[in-house]
């Protein structure tokens, strides 16, 4: 299966394990350290260190000049990654200020930089060269942003993936409406799910979602687990337990591990997936989720080998968890 991973990457300037935020003229001293970041770097990287051959993956992206760049450009070459990365001259590449407190959530500082001048014409030959039968696309502060419709609409051979966030506030209300009925699956956190329908309620959320012709939509909450939503089923799952580290990145190893899924046990269309085959690949992409948060970053965490050891320890009780019921 050939994977192409479009969409925004950042560099990712991290402060982890802070006791605080320093307040106004005081110091806190701190470990701080630069990760690449971004839905389709993370997940094409991912993939290769699940034991996908870098051969069949392949990214879209726009990197900035100067040094940050030119890190972006060292990563994925390291891991022998195809890449179609539009150069912007005289802006930076995409970078993210991350405060980690001990005991609180992640707080993201975002300078979308180079990506928001991603184009459509760019996008577009890679995917005419390329020729995926899988794509997966994160908007919200790109270029490509208002122009994805019109760049998924030709693709009915390819599974298309969708992975929603809090978009730039320049972004119309509700932009992704008109862009649904050319998905295939979606995943998002509750509060990206209700923003990106404009609903109130998940029930509401995921009944657009499927008016829109979205064949799966996965809704993830961390090591409290994540929910899958078809025209005729809803799985439930708990999340696994791990050492965590850093959650930044989980929400795309989980995407990983659906792809990864998909493509080793050549599955169906996304309609026809079975409830027990959802269960599977529920258990597969939350333990590739959780693999991300043992280590600082998006991607360090990730590995066959630590995926292998969440699963062989806990796959059996977060199964016996699982909750299907039938959508009427």
């Amino acid at each position: 299966m050939r994977v192409l991973a479009i969409g925004t990457v950042m560099v990712d300037v991290m402060a982890v394990g802070l006791p605080s935020v320093a307040a106004p003229g005081e110091v806190v001293y701190t470990t701080v350290e630069t990760h690449i970041g971004g839905h389709p770097i993370d997940v094409a990287i991912d993939l290769v260190e699940l034991g996908r051959s870098p051969d069949s993956v392949a990214v879209v992206a726009a990197v900035g000049s100067g040094p940050f760049g030119s890190f972006v450009r060292e990563v994925i070459a390291d891991y022998r990654i195809r890449t179609f990365l539009q150069a912007v001259d005289g802006e930076d590449t995409g970078r993210n200020l991350v405060l980690e407190v001990a005991g609180e959530d992640r707080r993201f500082h975002l300078d979308p930089g180079a990506n928001r001048l991603l184009d459509a014409d760019h996008v577009g030959a890679a995917i005419n060269e390329w020729q995926p039968n899988l794509l997966t696309v994160r908007p919200g502060y790109t270029g490509i942003d208002l122009a994805l419709g019109d760049i998924l609409a030709p693709l009915d051979d390819t599974i298309v993936m969708l992975d929603i966030m809090q978009p730039h506030p320049d972004r119309p209300a509700g932009y992704l409406l008109d862009v649904f009925c050319h998905v295939d699956i979606v995943h998002g956190n509750e509060r990206e799910v209700l923003i990106n329908t404009r609903a109130e309620t998940l029930e509401e959320a995921v009944e657009v979602l499927l008016s829109a012709g979205v064949g799966l939509t996965l809704v993830t909450d961390g090591e409290r687990g994540a929910r899958a939503f078809t025209a005729t089923q809803e799985i439930t799952q708990s999340g696994f337990r791990v050492d965590a580290i850093d959650a930044t990145g989980c929400g795309d190893a989980f995407c990983a591990g659906v792809i990864d899924y998909l493509e080793e046990y050549d599955l169906p269309r996304i309609n026809q997936l079975r409830p027990d085959q959802l269960t599977e690949m529920l258990l597969h992409a939350q333990a590739v989720g959780a693999s991300a948060a043992t280590a600082v970053g998006c991607v360090a965490g990730v590995s066959a080998a630590t995926v292998a050891a969440i699963l062989a320890q806990q796959s059996e009780s977060v199964r016996n968890t699982t909750q299907e019921r039938e959508q009427l």
